[in-house]
C-alpha cells in the first residue's frame, strides 16, 4: 500500500508540467450487490437501494492519464419486512418485534486513471479508473424480541446490539462519460458508475439459534451524474 502510494505521488510530480484539475460533484443511487443485499439470515445484509454523493478531484499528469482521489458517502435502509419474516419463519415465532436501524458508509479512495477521447475535436470523452482506499462502515442498533409457542406455553426471546462501527480496506474500479458544455473543455456534465468492495467485518447481530456468528462483506454500485470543472494546464483542443 505505501509503495503504490509513494509511485503516484512521485509520478505526479514528475509530470507536474502538465498539470490540470477537474473536480466533479455527483449524486445518484447506490446498489448494494452480493451479501451485502441478500435476504439471507446466516449471511445476508438485508441492504436496499440507498443513494449516494460524491466528491472527485482528477489530477491530469498528461492529456490522458493521472490520478484521482475521491470521498463518498452512502446510506442504505435496511429490510425490515423481509427480515422480520425471515425471523419469524427461522424461529418459529408467533409474534416479532423488530427494531433496526441502518446502514451508512464513507469512502477514501485514490488511483489511477484513463481519459479516452473518440475523435479529438469531439466533447465527449470517456475515463477508466480503479483504486484502493478505505471504507468506513456503520450500523445502527437491531432490537429483536420473539414470542414463539412451545408445549410448555409461550416463551419470550430478546436480542439486541448496539450501534457498530469499522474501518477496512477497499478497492474501486469505475468508469465516467463526460460532455462539455463548451469548447474548451472547461466545464461539463458527467455521468458515472463505481463498484466498491470490502470487508469491515460485522454484520446484524442475531439469535445464536440462527446464526451464532456473521460477517458482513459489504459490496454496492454508485450510479451517478453531476457537473465538472476544469482549472489550470493546458486545456484541450477547441473544436
Amino acid at each position: 500500500m505505501k509503495k503504490y502510494l509513494l509511485f503516484l505521488i512521485l509520478f505526479v510530480c514528475s509530470n507536474a508540467a502538465f498539470a490540470q484539475l477537474e473536480i466533479h460533484g455527483a449524486i445518484g443511487p447506490s446498489m448494494p450487490v452480493g451479501q451485502y443485499g441478500n435476504e439471507r439470515l446466516d449471511e445476508g445484509g438485508y441492504a436496499q437501494v440507498g443513494v449516494a454523493a460524491e466528491l472527485n478531484a482528477f489530477w491530469f499528469v498528461s492529456e490522458r492519464f493521472g490520478v484521482q482521489t475521491a470521498i463518498s458517502f452512502q446510506g442504505h435502509d435496511i429490510d425490515r419486512r423481509d427480515l422480520t419474516r425471515d425471523f419469524t419463519q427461522e424461529l418459529f415465532a408467533s409474534s416479532i418485534d423488530l427494531l433496526a436501524g441502518n446502514y451508512s458508509t464513507s469512502l477514501i479512495m485514490i488511483g489511477p486513471f484513463y481519459r479516452f477521447y473518440p475523435h479529438d475535436t469531439d466533447r465527449f470523452a470517456w475515463t477508466f479508473k480503479g483504486g484502493v482506499g478505505l471504507l468506513f462502515s456503520r450500523v445502527d442498533d437491531l432490537s429483536v424480541n420473539v414470542t414463539s409457542q412451545t408445549p410448555q406455553g409461550p416463551v419470550n426471546y430478546t436480542s439486541s446490539g448496539e450501534a457498530e462501527s469499522k474501518g477496512n480496506f477497499t478497492y474501486f474500479l469505475g468508469s465516467d462519460m463526460m460532455y462539455f458544455i463548451n469548447q474548451k473543455r472547461s466545464w461539463g456534465v458527467r455521468f458515472g458508475l463505481m463498484f466498491t468492495h470490502a470487508k469491515p467485518n460485522f454484520g446484524l447481530v442475531l439469535p445464536d439459534e440462527v446464526s451464532p456468528e456473521m460477517t458482513q462483506n459489504v459490496s454496492f454500485i454508485n450510479i451517478n451524474a453531476g457537473i465538472s470543472l476544469r482549472f489550470g494546464g493546458n486545456k484541450n483542443k477547441e473544436e
